[in-house]
């Protein structure tokens, strides 16, 4: 009874909080003690958001982003995932790409785009690139840290009773450093998505960075607005993902908050 109202009193703050954010927002910009130009009032953003997804573009939009962020994140998660185990679990592998990893690491991801542009074209393969490779540090990175915090004791326990190499990775490798390869995950989303949203400012006809500068261009300022809050949906909705994938996969490590 006590976690459970625990529980329930930290969810009410967590909805409390941007509550009030947006009344005091609300109030001001009723008021005009703000400049409704350019702070339109989150009602008229709210109205903006649903005509632009039930009667515009915006749902069309959203879609298409979506798909191009999936899709980036299937080929560099899996091959950030492949990486990073490589990385953990064989030295010569370590040595061969960490180097690159350290060095290419700190290029601004978006940078590239011109590259990708140049190599792919502007279609959707260089966006798909683009996502790729910022997710791939993520989870490649994570997961190689995750690998280097296992307990020494546990390979050693799996060595005193002769564990097969496949079923210590299968038993202790990666449920060990599953946390960590979901908390890359976690980042390779957010980066994934801020990639595909500024490759679509410059290299698209749809998509919600398309969609954002547009209304920018014809100072659509609620429709800008609108477009941001999906994806400030979208933040929220990759935070509850992990939440959920951390509670059904590594329960045993328990929820923080």
């Amino acid at each position: 009874m006590n976690n459970f109202l625990s529980r329930l009193g930290r969810n009410s703050l967590e909805l409390i909080s941007p509550i009030v954010v947006l009344l005091i927002w609300q109030f001001l910009a009723k008021t005009d003690i703000i400049d409704q130009r350019f702070w339109p009032a989150p009602t008229d953003i709210l109205q903006q958001l649903w005509d632009g997804i039930f009667h515009g573009d915006l749902m069309h939009d959203t879609l298409l982003t979506t798909g191009r962020l999936a899709i980036g994140l299937a080929i560099g998660g899996v091959l950030g995932l492949v990486a990073g185990i490589g990385m953990g679990l064989w030295r010569p592998v370590r040595l061969a790409l960490r180097p690159l990893i350290a060095m290419t690491y700190p290029i601004p991801k978006i940078a590239i785009l011109p590259l990708f542009l140049v190599l792919f074209g502007i279609g959707e393969t260089s966006k798909w690139a683009l996502v790729a490779v910022g997710v791939f540090y993520m989870v490649a990175i994570n997961t190689l840290a995750g690998i280097n915090t296992i307990d020494s004791v546990l390979d050693e326990t799996a060595t005193v009773y002769r564990v097969s190499w496949w079923r210590r990775v299968r038993t202790v490798t990666l449920p060990g450093a599953l946390p960590l390869i979901i908390t890359g995950l976690e980042l390779g989303i957010g980066v994934g998505f801020l990639l595909v949203v500024a490759a679509e400012f410059v290299s698209a006809q749809s998509g919600l960075g398309y969609s954002i500068w547009q209304a920018w261009q014809t100072f659509n300022v609620p429709l800008m607005y609108a477009a941001l809050a999906v994806v400030a949906i979208y933040g929220i909705a990759i935070q509850m993902f992990s939440r959920w994938l951390n509670g059904r996969l590594v329960s045993w490590r328990g929820q923080s908050d």
